[in-house]
């Protein structure tokens, strides 16, 4: 697949206090939009990754572009889980702009900030492959 960076910073309910040592969880299909090759099972994805935030709550993973799912017009997304000690988990979707798939319906919802949608701009980066910001707020 394409070569995909994400990064971004996870912060408090006021967008500013970055949150230390959250937990990101992130996972999603591979290029042929498949979790697990030959299925479509999501419980045991192959792409998926864990991380905690540094003290200004960066956080920031390689993967490869995700496909959508085959024979569906779902648009392709990676799928996060956001926890930090003292606030509500988070679990939300990226998708992403030019997305063939992407509907007013999600448009829609990706412009409420606390959807399970979050609407993303990729960039080509000097290497030639995607790269995309993903800012994260939780709430109390």
């Amino acid at each position: 697949g394409e070569r995909l960076v994400v990064a971004g910073r996870v912060f408090g309910p006021d967008g500013v206090t970055p949150l230390t040592a959250a937990s990101v969880y992130v996972y999603h299909t591979d290029a042929k939009g498949y979790y697990t090759p030959g299925t479509n099972d999501n419980r045991n994805p192959r792409l998926r990754g864990y991380m905690r935030t540094d003290a200004q709550g960066r956080y920031e993973f390689n993967t490869i572009k995700p496909g959508s799912y085959p024979n569906s017009r779902v648009p392709a997304h990676i799928h996060y889980v956001v926890t930090a000690p003292g606030y509500s988990e988070r679990n939300f979707e990226i998708v992403f702009e030019g997305d063939p798939f992407l509907d007013d319906r999600v448009r829609r919802e990706a412009a409420n900030e606390w959807s399970g949608f979050s609407l993303r701009r990729l960039e080509k980066d000097k290497q030639d492959g995607w790269r995309c910001t993903q800012d994260i707020k939780l709430r109390r």
